[in-house]
Formats: structure tokens, C-alpha cells, sequence
């Protein structure tokens, strides 16, 4: 088999054009039955699962939770993740590997939870829209912050959203 027909399903679905090539269609062209892909999948899962094994060794976690567009790889990426990470890690270390269950949303609702904590510790001292569609509130933190800012910090709302 030549090397042209080892990845022909993977050049067939970025339309010939190596540029359109994301992780995404390396997973779809694995699963078509790609050599390339599959490879290269592969390769990616040992590498990830020999870098949390890794840390495993160094910190002793229960769990890994994994998440964006690996976590849409299939099933094979997984379980060589899996077996990987075990066997790079010490036999007394024992966790779990799983995907994030808010899917690609889950940097938005950590995003969200962080804005809702450090709004608890506010006191609103003016509010007022400062663009349409906005409305905008100065407010003066309770207690300083651990990472040193200002104690006032500017909170703007845009459809009920924290910025």
C-alpha cells in the first residue's frame, strides 16, 4: 500500500487542503479505517497516557478528568490512555481517567463558579449602565484576594452574564 493510499481517507476529508487538518478529523478519518490517522491517534494516546502516568507517579490523584476534543476520539484513543497510564504509573498509585461530563462547556462553568465566589465576597458601591444592553456595578471586595488585586474591581453584566 502506498503511502499516498495510507492517508487517502484523511486527504479526502479536508478536500486535499493539509491546512484543514484539526484532531477532530484525524478522529473521524480513524474511525473510517485511515493507517495515518490511526497512527497518529495513537501515538497521541501513549504520549497523554504516559504524561498522566507521570503525574500520577508525582502527585497520587483519584481521578484525571480530561477534556475538549480529545475526549471525542473513540474508544481506542481511551483504552490505550488507560493502559498506558497504568503502565507507566507505580502499582500502589490508583486513579481514574474520564471524560469531563460538562463536555466543552466545562472552562465556561469553572469561568461562571469563579466569578460567583468572588461576587460573594463583593459589596456593591455603584451601579450603572455603562453601554447598552450593559449595566455595570463598581464594587468593593469584603476581604482582599488571595492573588493581590485591587480591593475594588469593575463587574459588568451583559444578559444577566458576569464579564
Amino acid at each position: 500500500q502506498t503511502q499516498q493510499n495510507e492517508w487517502q481517507i484523511l486527504l479526502e476529508l479536508v478536500s486535499n487542503n493539509i491546512e484543514n487538518i484539526t484532531a477532530k478529523i484525524i478522529s473521524q478519518a480513524a474511525a473510517q479505517g485511515d493507517n495515518i490517522a490511526i497512527k497518529a491517534l495513537e501515538k497521541a494516546a501513549w504520549s497523554l497516557g504516559v504524561g498522566i502516568g507521570n503525574t500520577a507517579n508525582l502527585v497520587n490523584p483519584q481521578c484525571f478528568i480530561l477534556c475538549g476534543g480529545v475526549t471525542k476520539s473513540g474508544e481506542r484513543f481511551w483504552e490505550v490512555v488507560r493502559k498506558v497510564a497504568r503502565e507507566t504509573a507505580l502499582p500502589e498509585v490508583d486513579f481514574e481517567i474520564i471524560p469531563v461530563a460538562l463536555g466543552d462547556d466545562a472552562p465556561l462553568w469553572g469561568a461562571v463558579a469563579l466569578a460567583e465566589d468572588l461576587l460573594k465576597n463583593c459589596i456593591v458601591t455603584s451601579v450603572g449602565a455603562h453601554s447598552p444592553g450593559a449595566t455595570g456595578a463598581l464594587v468593593r471586595m469584603r476581604a482582599p484576594l488571595q492573588f493581590g488585586e485591587s480591593e475594588f474591581c469593575k463587574v459588568i453584566l451583559v444578559n444577566n452574564i458576569v464579564i
